[in-house]
């Protein structure tokens, strides 16, 4: 057989494959990258409240540590009353 009488038989299986390997995938693909957006739309309320009240809190704890340290500098101080 010449290699001219093979090549569209070789071109139809191939592209049969490829058109099934490309379906499946395609499937599979959007199964996952909607899974990732659902995970990340769960996720990004969840960090963005945790980086927001880890911010409160860091601002707070500071601000509650320089009342503390003042008082007890103080409160070392002889002078202090």
């Amino acid at each position: 057989m010449p290699d001219s009488e093979t090549k569209p038989i070789v071109d139809s299986v191939m592209s049969d494959f490829a058109y099934k390997l490309f379906n499946k995938s395609e499937k599979s693909t959007s199964l996952v990258s909607f899974l990732k957006a659902a995970i990340l739309l769960m996720l990004f309320p969840l960090v963005f409240l945790g980086v927001v009240f880890s911010a409160i809190l860091i601002i707070f704890f500071r601000f509650f540590d320089k009342e503390n340290t003042t008082e007890i500098i103080n409160s070392k101080d002889p002078s202090y009353p």
